[in-house]
């Protein structure tokens, strides 16, 4: 998921120290028993990150947490007051279900589906198929499609249809959210509502001047585009440079970031 952007933030930030690690439940971060709600929950997510980066003694680095999806939802539990000032967030492409009720309705039909379905291995595996195909993954390359396949046949029903859950019952720390970034495609089918975007920003407490908006790419801009690479390049691009931003916003907050290209700190990417 972030193979492009990773490698960029090395390259333009030279004392930089940047880490990519699978989210609780995912890749080879697998859980080892059936997960509890607190555990399968999204607020529990970031805190694993929180203490990865504590563990890892990152706190006394200026630092900027980076999500995309469940993992900016997750980083969206938290808020000014739950990390060091010297701790910055990016977030793309969140589903903003605390303003949405279309989302919260597709949440919890696709837990129940999953559950029901979740049985039948033949139908499970043609749904999740499906899904990878023609969702929000459509314009990514067969080959990203097929690891997402893959990915999501490794987890089980149960864990699935808890995650599900847990997206569509997700509560937003609103009102202090001032270190964080935020990035949203115009053409991503879940959060290109222009109106939804700013009423969300607004209630979270984001700077205007920290949002974004990225012209192409869907859901997953940071992710090769099957038909536009070339746009995928200005997407890793804006977002790199926002993280890079967000950077020296960890070092001193300031309410609008310079866009100096390097600096010290470190970026954890979920």
């Amino acid at each position: 998921m972030w193979r492009l952007v990773a490698p960029g933030l090395c390259r333009d930030n030279a004392l930089a120290l940047v880490l990519v690690p699978d989210l609780h439940g995912f890749g080879e971060t697998g859980f080892v028993r059936r997960p509890t709600p607190a555990q399968v929950s999204l607020h529990g997510m970031a805190e694993v990150i929180l203490g990865l980066c504590r563990l890892l003694g990152l706190v006394d680095l200026p630092t900027v947490l980076v999500g995309h999806s469940m993992g900016a939802m997750a980083l969206l539990t938290l808020d000014d007051g739950d990390v060091d000032p010297r701790v910055a967030r990016v977030l793309i492409n969140p589903m903003f279900v605390s303003h949405d009720p279309r989302l919260r309705r597709l949440m919890a039909a696709t837990a129940w589906l999953t559950r029901v379905v979740g049985v039948f291995g033949p139908l499970r595996r043609a749904l999740v198929r499906r899904f990878c195909r023609r969702g929000p993954a459509a314009q990514l390359t067969v080959e990203d499609q097929d690891e997402m396949i893959t990915l999501n046949l490794a987890i089980t029903p149960a864990v699935s249809a808890s995650l599900a859950a847990a997206l569509g019952a997700v509560r937003f720390k609103c009102g202090r959210q001032r270190r964080v970034a935020l990035l949203c495609g115009v053409d991503d089918p879940w959060t290109r509502d222009r109106a939804l975007l700013d009423a969300a920003a607004t209630d979270l407490g984001i700077d205007p001047a920290h949002v974004h908006l990225l012209a192409s790419g869907g859901h997953s801009p940071q992710v090769p585009m099957a038909s536009h690479p070339e746009w995928t390049a200005r997407n890793v691009d804006e977002i790199s440079r926002v993280i890079q931003a967000m950077i020296l916003t960890a070092h001193e907050p300031t309410a609008t970031p310079s866009l100096t290209a390097t600096s010290t700190g470190s970026a954890t990417l979920s």
